[in-house]
């Protein structure tokens, strides 16, 4: 990026969930998201362009590849265990269709 990349703070953050057991074991159950964030203190004065090539740049340095984006949790949930309320969810407008 055009902007000095060692003055800026990235944050990652990894979640796991089990949408059905108690269980510390991993499982087919799981569902795991991460989160990459820019400090939103040091970017302040950035635009949004630069935000977006910072973020690019982070992700590259990490060795992430951003495919999609990820369900959050509650929506992964929904499609895995309740198709129909999560169905009726798209129609109404309320979750976007998942791109095929």
């Amino acid at each position: 990026p055009d902007i000095p990349c060692s003055s800026f703070a990235v944050f990652v953050d990894i979640d796991q969930v089990n949408f059905l057991e108690e269980s510390v074991q991993k499982s087919e159950n799981d569902y795991v998201i991460g989160e990459v964030e820019l400090d939103s203190e040091s970017v302040k004065t950035l635009s949004t362009t630069q935000k977006v090539q910072l973020l690019r740049y982070a992700l590259n340095t990490l060795g992430i590849t951003a495919t999609s984006p990820p369900s959050g949790k509650v929506e992964e949930f929904l499609r895995r265990y309740r198709p129909t309320h999560y169905e009726a969810l798209q129609v109404a407008g309320i979750l976007a269709p998942v791109p095929v």
